[in-house]
């Protein structure tokens, strides 16, 4: 082998093991979150030894405190201090396996914003059969990605030609994996698009509360004026905020009047277990130690953490697409 070609081969090793190293260790700040959240908790050091409710379903206060949380910590959750819309239970992975089996019909079909999170695939079709639908939201302008009507309708018109039948968009926001924040005109066009063509909108909000840049503006779509409010559908849930990913608690809003009487029945089968909901509630409830150690701690060390990897790629020569949500380069 050529000595240029050995160098290269060497080089290149090299710089992908030097990726993977920064990314291994942002990515390892997962782990900073859960013994933040888990062991500096000084008042839920341990499981309750009352007795438990005996309903089986998800306990008021597990909505309460998610209802707290979120509302306090992020004006544009506001829409959330009613508890009445909102259903817990056992993660957003089934929160959206639970959307699919309430509102498509096995072959239809999510458009979504490509890219997107990979497991959706799975979550949508493994038990309802739904498929999704990409949708080529990549700028005209230059590079990034935005959502406009223009791309929604071309991604619809094409899927119809081909015979398919969209039921739904699904959005993440902030996005897997391009940490991507929507602006508000993107939401409000989302919700347009949805109501010109009588599907449903489900956001997917699971990292609403990791915003690490301050020059980004986080806008839930329970912020934005909503003008089909009984077709949207917005989840959050404790694993990527709070780092408590192993306490499968996903949290579903929605003003559907059939699909939440359809999910307080078929929940019985994702119930959490009462003594988790029982910690949980404490934990969520304690809005001091979240304003005043948790939030302050994760979001300072994600920018520190964001930092330190996209400079060092940088100056290996990589090409960095700019993120402000979560956990992503």
């Amino acid at each position: 082998m050529p000595i240029e070609l050995q160098q290269l081969n060497a080089n290149r090793s090299a710089l992908f093991y030097e990726i993977r190293c920064l990314l291994l260790y942002s990515t390892n700040f997962s782990l900073l979150r859960v013994t933040c959240c888990v062991q500096l908790h000084e008042n839920t050091t341990g499981f309750p030894d009352k007795a438990f409710p005996r309903e089986l379903h998800s306990i008021r206060s597990t909505t309460t405190g998610s209802s707290v949380l979120l509302t306090d910590f992020q004006p544009s959750f506001d829409q959330l201090r009613s508890t009445r819309p909102l259903v817990v239970v056992t993660g957003v992975t089934c929160v959206l396996d639970l959307i699919a089996f309430g509102l498509v019909d096995e072959g239809e079909y999510f458009l979504c914003p490509a890219p997107y999170f990979s497991s959706f695939l799975n979550d949508l079709y493994a038990k309802s059969r739904a498929r999704t639908y990409d949708v080529d939201i990549r700028r005209d302008d230059g590079p990034g990605y935005q959502i406009t009507l223009e791309n929604l309708e071309r991604a619809y018109n094409e899927a119809v030609l081909d015979g398919l039948k969209i039921k739904a968009i699904l959005v993440a926001n902030p996005n897997n994996p391009t940490g991507d924040i929507l602006c508000e005109e993107e939401i409000r066009t989302v919700l347009d698009f949805a109501k010109r063509h009588a599907i449903h909108a489900v956001f997917d909000e699971i990292y609403g509360l990791s915003v690490h840049q301050d020059c980004y503006d986080f806008h839930s779509v329970c912020s934005i004026e909503n003008p089909v409010p009984e077709m949207t559908h917005f989840m959050w849930g404790l694993s990527k905020d709070l780092g408590l990913s192993g306490f499968r608690c996903g949290v579903l809003h929605s003003k559907n009047s059939q699909l939440l009487k359809f999910l307080r029945r078929v929940s019985f089968f994702s119930a959490i277990p009462l003594f988790i909901q029982d910690w949980l509630t404490s934990l969520l409830k304690d809005t001091d130690w979240f304003e005043k150690e948790y939030f302050p701690k994760v979001h300072k060390q994600m920018e520190i953490q964001y930092g330190i990897a996209t400079k060092r790629l940088e100056k290996l020569g990589v090409r960095i697409h700019k993120s402000g949500g979560g956990d992503f380069i």
